[in-house]
């Protein structure tokens, strides 16, 4: 067997050997990975900072696209863990930020094409990122998070693909284990100056566990029209939809030996689940000034409507109302006859939820009528960052 071995590595060093002679002397040219860590278009390799880049074909090939977790696996310094029912987001870690949150995602800032889907007290939805169309995803680590503003320990930044220049219909559907299924759609193209693509997509899945299942519906849609030579407009939009959402609940370590698919016995009992809605519109207007500046502005808003039920004596739940906006401006140029970027810019974001509990025995988890509120209260959040660059 050694011997066998002995020549196999022989022969396969005399194959490289020969196949680097024939190309002594070729230069290969490597596609740059281009990354928008600085809030500009660069070559990853020319930036003091640890970002790294996802491409379509690894977020698209013999995955689900249902999560991120799925194809971020290999990003250093970066855990996904994916809790494997609806009822609670990933847990994103970046070297170490985020790791001491409960649900959502904390200390991370999430974005989809420039528009925030983070709210300004530093909760984040990686649930509202829709793969089917991106491009590529981001993940910038380390002290250069602090350029996106409040509770940016990393940022994980999503973009979606331009439509081609011929009206383009494509569709998909896989089915597995659990009852899960997923089926989604997009269109996609140029009419004139406009660019456009619309995808639409449905989820479900009777979970693993007992009393985990959930669906989902998720559209989504992204239009660019040239006003003119140098102002671009571009309109993102989102919707999603999760209507009955099953939580399983923590087990204990005899419960789990037992039975790994087992649920919380009250949490089955009482009807425990999270009902969600969630609609966000964004608007960016890129303008360029000269070839060395350019400005661009980014407003957004949207609401989100969550339920839960979490035992028979307790509903609650809020309404968010948010919004936000960001400008900035690029300038490349020359400094001791060395090219430099700069970028100065600010943001405001700000996020008003009307929160209510309900302390009455819910029936099949739903709250009876006439019963009174045992928590009404509004909460407001806002921030205001400033920024530079060199």
């Amino acid at each position: 067997m050694n011997l066998r071995f002995l020549l196999l590595t022989i022969i396969l060093f005399n194959f490289l050997n020969n196949a680097s002679a024939e190309n002594a002397g070729v230069n290969l040219d490597l596609s740059p990975v281009v990354v928008t860590g600085t809030r500009t278009e660069q070559n990853s390799f020319d930036l003091p900072m640890s970002i790294n880049a996802i491409t379509s074909d690894t977020l698209h090939d013999a995955t689900q696209q249902v999560n991120i977790s799925e194809s971020a696996a290999r990003i250093p310094g970066v855990v996904l863990n994916n809790r494997n029912h609806g009822a609670q987001e990933l847990a994103i870690t970046s070297r170490g930020f985020g790791a001491r949150s409960q649900f959502g995602v904390r200390g991370m800032r999430l974005f989809t094409d420039g528009m925030p889907l983070t709210m300004p007290d530093g909760l984040g939805f990686p649930s509202a990122m829709n793969l089917d169309n991106a491009s590529r995803v981001e993940f910038l680590r380390g002290p250069f998070s602090s350029l996106y503003g409040n509770s940016s320990g990393g940022v994980v930044q999503l973009f979606t693909k331009d439509g081609g220049p011929d009206t383009e219909l494509s569709a998909g559907a896989f089915y597995g284990s659990y009852g899960s299924h997923r089926e989604t759609s997009t269109i996609s193209g140029s009419l004139g100056n406009v660019n456009y693509f619309f995808n639409a997509s449905h989820y479900k899945t009777d979970g693993y566990r007992d009393w985990s299942g959930f669906e989902k519906d998720f559209n989504n849609a992204k239009f660019s029209i040239n006003l003119l030579e140098s102002t671009k407009l571009t309109f993102i939009g989102m919707e999603i939809n999760q209507p009955y959402v099953k939580d399983p609940g923590g087990v204990t370590n005899t419960e789990f030996k037992d039975s790994p698919r087992v649920a919380n016995t009250a949490n089955s009992i009482n009807f425990a689940h999270k009902e969600m809605d969630h609609t966000q519109f964004g608007l960016i207007i890129d303008h360029t000034i000269s070839k060395s500046d350019q400005l661009r502005l980014t407003t957004y808003a949207g609401d989100r409507a969550n339920y839960q039920s979490f035992s028979a004596k307790t509903i609650s739940g809020y309404n968010r109302d948010f919004g936000g906006m960001d400008a900035r401006w690029m300038h490349e140029g020359l400094f001791i006859e060395k090219p430099f970027n700069l970028t100065l810019g600010m943001n405001y974001d700000r996020a008003k939820d009307t929160r209510y509990r309900y302390g009455a025995v819910a029936v099949n988890g739903r709250l009876p009528s006439g019963q009174t509120k045992s928590r009404d209260e509004t909460n407001y959040a806002f921030d205001f960052d400033q920024y530079a660059q060199m």
